[in-house]
């Protein structure tokens, strides 16, 4: 993986699917991914929540995204992300589970509200696309999840 993304879906209507305004988000982190300069091998992970799997699919047909790869550890990890040391272990790891060859791939994760929070700060709100160094580490990583 060359470069990691990662990006809170859409705003939502009360039944989960997509707001036109959520539908406008998908297009604005589309839009941001293209300003980024993500390359034509990107590959697109989703949570599997359907609002999460919306955006994802409406940047994969902006961008002409071939590859997409949709994840309940994605799901996990978005409400959960304490439980995630280094989103770019994580990542590798959840590709190569997938038999998806990433190697100099850009990667994007749609992903949900508190992973979004933990990993990029309070600022990045709806549409907004954040990109991941290499180094970063969890500040607030729990070892033993279970036990906690």
């Amino acid at each position: 993986m060359e470069r990691l993304f990662i990006g809170r879906h859409g705003r939502v209507n009360v039944d989960g699917s997509l707001l036109p305004e959520g539908i406008d988000d998908a297009h604005k982190m589309a839009e941001r991914l293209r300003d980024f300069g993500i390359s034509r091998r990107a590959i697109l992970l989703s949570s599997t929540s359907p609002h999460a799997v919306a955006t994802a699919e409406i940047i994969k047909l902006d961008l002409t995204i071939p590859t997409m790869v949709r994840s309940p550890f994605i799901y996990k990890a978005g409400n959960y992300p304490q439980a995630i040391q280094n989103v770019w272990n994580f990542t590798s790891t959840l590709l190569e589970a997938c038999d998806v060859e990433h190697t100099g791939a850009h990667v994007m994760m749609v992903t949900h509200l508190s992973l979004v929070k933990t990993v990029a700060g309070s600022q990045l709100q709806h549409g907004g696309v954040y990109e991941v160094t290499e180094d970063w580490q969890n500040p607030e990583y729990i070892p033993d999840l279970k036990n906690a």
